[in-house]
């Protein structure tokens, strides 16, 4: 399970006047629908997950090579340690768990060593989808068999 604290990883601390009511409102509710899955995962015999990036400022979305308009910045976005993939194998599996909770996760085809959830629906409305042209093309020239049918 995801604590509040871990989602800010200290950067509630550090960016202060970044973190609005809305910001944290928005933390809140992406953390909360995040633990509805990981906890269905968990009673599936999935292993704790933590997460690899909650909230991001500015400076730090900048810095991670992440979109101006990433929903990180907003609270409404989270990356979940996922090395094994078993969480992206789950997921793929439980689709309707993911649309119960109000999730959309990017393919974990583009996101290796990561599972990204949102609590938004990205411009397509797919519940899995590519986060950008560049990130499919790239798989695509890789020749990896795909997680998520």
């Amino acid at each position: 399970m995801i604590r509040i604290s871990a989602y800010f990883m200290g950067r509630d601390q550090t960016h202060a006047d970044e973190l609005d009511d809305g910001i944290w409102a928005n933390a809140v509710e992406t953390v909360r629908r995040a633990n509805l899955l990981l906890s269905k995962f968990h009673n599936d015999g999935g292993k704790a997950r933590g997460v690899r990036s909650g909230w991001r400022p500015a400076e730090i979305n900048a810095a991670v090579k992440g979109s101006r308009g990433s929903h990180h910045m907003s609270g409404r976005a989270v990356d979940i340690e996922d090395d094994d993939r078993a969480l992206a194998r789950w997921c793929a599996a439980n689709k309707e768990v993911l649309e119960d909770a109000g999730i959309w996760m990017e393919r974990p085809e583009a996101t290796t060593t990561w599972i990204h959830w949102q609590t938004v629906p990205p411009g397509s409305g797919a519940r899995y989808y590519w986060p950008s042209v560049a990130a499919y093309r790239l798989w695509v020239a890789s020749g990896q068999q795909p997680i998520i049918i």
